[in-house]
């Protein structure tokens, strides 16, 4: 809490400190504000509302609106309304070409000194900008830029002027919009902002009738194409079905894969029958060929029916011959006819069983010959069906670009049909809910709230460019500000003499003699008390006063802190060291052609150089006429001699030296002195003087005492301090004597 008090106490000193800048800034912008406020034309505005909103009652089809529909819909209506060709119509439907004039008489008028001045002000901030964008804003409201084939109308300007003083804001949360109208005319504005509407409304309706008209024309254009491509399609395809037979096929298509399958297993079983007829017909030749076996052995033989019958009849013949032999001799009649009933029965055994063995062979044939056959038209088969399929396949292409056609062109029938059906309806649906009366004051300029502003502006504007100088301000400001920076003591704070004539037998600089108890003697005694102080066992002996730049008031300082240390009964030398632009000897009124520093340095002179001051225990050596080589003089061994000598007889020496960043003079005595005292001035010092004399001083290592600020307006800072800061050190060191 405590550092933010600080920035808000360093915020007021800033604007106390430039409160000329805020004050001037302040009174120029009230002053511009209020004249513009009184000299601008007055404006009306006139305001109508409108109900405006989608109509989806005649949508074959439908659809949702979303958040993201409704703000691309308001702005869309908002375009329409601030188009050209709205503004166009209105120009059309008032007759503005020819009575337009007629509502704004007063320009023919000779206007007041004071709407003279304005005009010519504005002209000239016209003829500024015209000169940088290349044109004013009149120009671009009267003058029509057109591209090549844009419609150029004789009174464009006029729609141009409406066209930029129309104004549409949607209502929040309902779907009316306030469409109004700014004119220097009230009844201008009213007839305007009611135009407006109408003209919408005419704009609505042809933009719906003009892309209404555009669709149809394309959909019918795209519908005659895409029934001719059908008709080449079909066309394609029923040739392409007459040279193929493809009615045949789709029959054949769904046959075909049932006759491979059953060829397939015919064959199977033909190639079964074939192997099983093999196997016995080979078992028929072998019996052939081989003597020892017996044809009756084979089981396709003896299963025979007629075999096994005949081999029943001669058993039963053998049965009986086996009968008859028992009672007869084989020359009975009963015998001869059973031994002549076998014999015929055992021939009529093998007849059969040739014939079945030749059976045998035809049947393998046939089985070979039917599966040969099976095999082939399992072939033939199956090479139709790849022929089919082959067929078959750009047949279902060319009917599916037949049906792809025909889809497309039903769609675009269809959705033909329906633009036909809602070309005379409205997408949006446009309702007055109020219409624009006259307006009776004026909207702008509003006077106290231009005012008010003005004056804000200014305060702000004043404030913001007195912290921006205060930025750009790189000079020493507060003493404490000096010393945190630099983090040297602060020895004193002289504040900004004003000097009298009170002075005239020595130099008016000389404050601390003529004048006893003022704030800035007091200013003086305060830096007498901190030099003394400023080392911890004992005040330094030969000190030397500088600064970084001249007419920073080292000088001043130098002689009024000796004659307040010989005001407080010390004996005190005080020297001008300064043998350049040496000033001590006009202040205390001395001739300084005769003697001085630089002849005994030079050697020209013994050390009876020291005169008597106006106090007496204070003396001076003078700088003497000036030498051609300061800096070779004061870094002889003669200075360190007359030091040595003078330190026997004087409390304190002062040393009153050259500025440090103009020449080195200053540095060649900070080393034969115990202090150096820098001396700045406020709101002339820079900081980077100061780090950059500083660091001089330290690269030749001498001893900085501290700082003095001179020159410090106590009156500036009165907020910061709560008082004058002469008066904050004058109240406190007004007790002490002299």
């Amino acid at each position: 809490m405590q550092e933010r008090e600080i920035h808000i106490r360093d915020y007021f000193r800033v604007i106390l400190k430039r409160k000329s800048v805020v004050f001037s800034f302040a009174l120029i912008t009230f002053l511009v504000v209020t004249i513009a406020t009184f000299t601008t034309t007055p404006q009306y505005l006139a305001s109508t509302k409108v109900l405006i909103e989608k109509n989806t009652a005649n949508q074959l089809y439908g659809g949702y609106y979303y958040f993201r529909d409704d703000q691309l819909f308001i702005e869309t209506q908002t375009q329409i309304i601030t188009s050209k060709s709205v503004s166009r119509k209105v120009v059309k439907n008032l007759d503005l070409e020819k009575n337009y004039k007629s509502y704004f008489p007063e320009k023919n008028k000779d206007p007041g000194f004071l709407r003279m001045v304005a005009l010519r002000s504005k002209a000239f901030i016209n003829d500024m900008i015209t000169s940088v964008d290349g044109k004013s804003a009149e120009s671009e409201a009267s003058q029509v830029q057109t591209d090549e084939g844009d419609e150029v109308l004789e009174y464009d300007w006029i729609a141009d002027i409406i066209r930029l003083g129309v104004k549409v804001s949607p209502v929040k949360e309902s779907k009316v919009f306030v469409i109004s109208y700014m004119s220097k005319n009230p009844i201008f504005a009213k007839r305007v902002a009611n135009a407006l509407v109408k003209a919408y409304m005419e704009e609505l309706l042809q933009l719906k009738m003009d892309a209404s008209g555009t669709t149809i024309k394309w959909m019918t254009q795209k519908a005659d194409e895409e029934r001719e491509k059908l008709e080449k399609s079909e066309a394609y395809l029923q040739k392409y079905m007459q040279e193929n037979n493809i009615v045949t096929i789709e029959n054949r298509v769904t046959v075909t894969p049932q006759k491979l399958s059953e060829f397939s297993s015919q064959l199977s079983r033909a190639e079964a029958r074939r192997k099983e007829m093999y196997s016995i017909y080979r078992q028929i030749q072998q019996a052939s060929n081989d003597s020892s076996a017996s044809l009756e052995a084979i089981p396709a033989i003896v299963n025979d029916s007629s075999i096994q019958q005949i081999r029943n009849d001669i058993l039963q013949v053998q049965q009986r011959i086996t009968e008859l032999s028992k009672k007869y001799g084989e020359k009975h009649p009963l015998m001869i006819n059973a031994l002549s009933e076998q014999e015929r029965l055992l021939a009529k055994k093998k007849e059969e069983i040739l014939r079945v063995s030749n059976s045998i062979k035809n049947e393998y044939e046939l089985a070979q010959a039917n599966e040969d056959n099976l095999r082939n038209l399992l072939e033939q088969t199956k090479a139709e069906a790849l022929s089919l399929n082959e067929k078959f396949i750009q047949y279902e292409v060319l009917k599916r670009e037949v049906e792809s056609n025909r889809a497309m062109y039903d769609a675009l029938l269809s959705r033909l049909k329906e633009q036909n059906i809602t070309e005379e309806s409205q997408n949006v649906n446009v309702m007055t809910i109020e219409r624009a009366e006259t307006p009776i004051a004026p909207f702008k300029p509003n006077k106290k709230v231009n005012i008010l502003l003005g004056l804000v502006l200014g305060l702000c504007g004043g404030i913001g460019l007195a912290f921006f100088i205060e930025y750009l301000d790189n000079t020493i400001k507060t003493p404490e500000e000096a010393e945190q920076r630099f983090g040297l003591p602060m020895l004193g704070v002289i504040d900004r003499c004003k000097f009298d004539d009170k002075g005239a037998e020595f130099g008016q600089e000389l404050i601390s003699l003529y004048e006893k108890r003022s704030a800035n003697v007091e200013s003086f005694k305060a830096l007498r008390t901190s030099v003394l102080l400023s080392s911890p066992n004992k005040p330094p002996k030969c000190i030397v006063v500088t600064s970084m730049m001249p007419g920073e008031g080292k000088t001043t300082i130098a002689a009024n802190l000796a004659i307040t240390i010989a005001q407080a009964g010390q004996r005190v030398l005080l020297i001008d060291g300064d043998m350049r632009k040496p000033q001590l000897h006009n202040m205390f009124k001395l001739n300084n052609r005769s003697a001085g520093l630089s002849t005994y340095l030079a050697g020209a002179s013994g050390e009876e150089i020291c005169q008597q001051g106006p106090i007496n225990s204070l003396s001076i050596i003078q700088a003497g006429p000036i030498p051609p080589n300061p800096s070779e003089l004061l870094s002889s061994v003669r200075l360190k001699e007359l030091l040595s000598n003078q330190q026997k007889k004087y409390d304190i020496i002062i040393f009153d030296s050259a500025p440090i960043i103009s020449v080195t003079d200053s540095l060649i005595i900070s080393r034969v002195v115990d202090g150096v005292i820098v001396v700045t001035r406020a709101a002339a010092t820079t900081y980077d003087v100061v780090q950059k004399g500083l660091k001089l001083l330290i690269d030749v290592k001498a001893n900085i005492l501290g700082m003095v600020v001179n020159g410090f307006d106590a009156k500036k800072y009165r907020y910061y301090y709560g008082k004058d800061y002469s008066q904050y050190y004058g109240e406190y060191y007004g007790t002490e004597e002299s």
